[in-house]
C-alpha cells in the first residue's frame, strides 16, 4: 500500500466518522423535540403537568426542522454532491442551524430559571426545572458543533478550530503523501475539479485539456520519502 492510498483510506474513515457524528447529534436534537423540556412542582413539592418541546413556543418544531436539515446536508456531504463549493455551502448552513439551536437552548434554560411560573388560571407560584428534553437538546447541539469542526477540516481542507499537536514525522509523511497526489493530479482549467495529470479530457466537465508541463523541481525534490531522525 503506497502513501497515497493510505492517506486516502485514512481520510475516508475520518469523513465517515464525522458524518456519523453529525447524524448522531441530529438524532439527539430530534428526540429532544418529543420530550418534556420543563418540569414543574409546587412549593410543597406537588407535581404539575410538564411542558413539552412542542408547547414551548414551538421550540420542538424548530429543533426537529434544524435536525432534518442537518441530516440532509450530511447525506449531501457523504455523496460528494456539489464538490468543494457544495461543502462550503453545507458548512455555512450547518453553522446557521447549530447557532439557531444553541440560541433556542440558551433561551429555554434562561426562561426556566428566570421566568415567573404560575399555575394556569391562578396565581399559585410553581418551581420550574429543566427536563430531559432540554438537556438532550443541549447535548445534541454540542455533538453537532463538534462534528461541524471535523466536517470543516475534512471536507474543505481548512485549518481546524482546535488544532491538535502532531508528531513531526507524521506531518512529514502526510506532506509527502500530499506531494505525491499533487504530482499525479492537476486542476482542470475549466471546472476547477481534480483530474489525473496525464488525462487529456476532464472526467467532470468532459472538455479537452492541454497536456501538462513537467512537475516543478521543488515538487520533484519534495517527493522523496521522509526519513526518521
Amino acid at each position: 500500500m503506497n502513501a497515497e492510498s493510505a492517506a486516502t483510506g485514512n481520510t475516508t474513515s475520518q469523513r465517515t466518522a464525522a458524518i456519523g457524528l453529525l447524524i448522531l447529534g441530529a438524532a439527539l436534537v430530534t428526540i429532544s423535540g418529543f420530550l418534556d423540556w420543563v418540569s414543574f412542582e409546587t412549593q410543597d413539592f406537588f407535581p404539575v403537568r410538564p411542558l413539552s418541546g412542542f408547547a414551548d413556543g414551538g421550540g420542538g418544531l424548530w429543533a426537529i426542522g434544524a435536525a432534518t436539515i442537518v441530516v440532509i446536508l450530511a447525506v449531501m456531504l457523504s455523496v460528494g454532491l456539489g464538490g468543494d463549493r457544495g461543502a462550503k455551502i453545507a458548512v455555512r448552513i450547518l453553522l446557521a442551524c447549530v447557532v439557531g439551536t444553541a440560541i433556542l437552548a440558551g433561551q429555554s434554560f434562561y426562561s426556566v430559571f428566570h421566568s415567573p411560573w404560575v399555575i394556569q388560571g391562578s396565581q399559585t407560584p410553581i418551581v420550574a426545572s429543566p427536563a430531559a428534553g432540554l438537556y438532550l437538546l443541549a447535548a445534541g447541539t454540542g455533538v453537532v458543533l463538534v462534528s461541524i469542526h471535523w466536517v470543516r477540516v475534512l471536507f474543505r481542507g481548512v485549518a481546524p478550530f482546535f488544532p491538535l499537536r502532531v508528531n513531526p514525522l507524521d506531518a512529514a509523511t502526510r506532506a509527502h503523501a500530499a506531494t505525491e497526489v499533487m504530482n499525479r493530479y492537476r486542476e482542470c482549467p475549466h471546472c476547477r475539479e481534480r483530474m489525473r495529470r496525464e488525462a487529456s479530457v476532464c472526467p467532470h466537465c468532459r472538455r479537452d485539456v492541454s497536456p501538462p508541463g513537467p512537475p516543478s523541481p521543488e515538487a520533484a525534490s519534495s517527493s522523496m520519502p521522509p526519513s526518521p531522525h
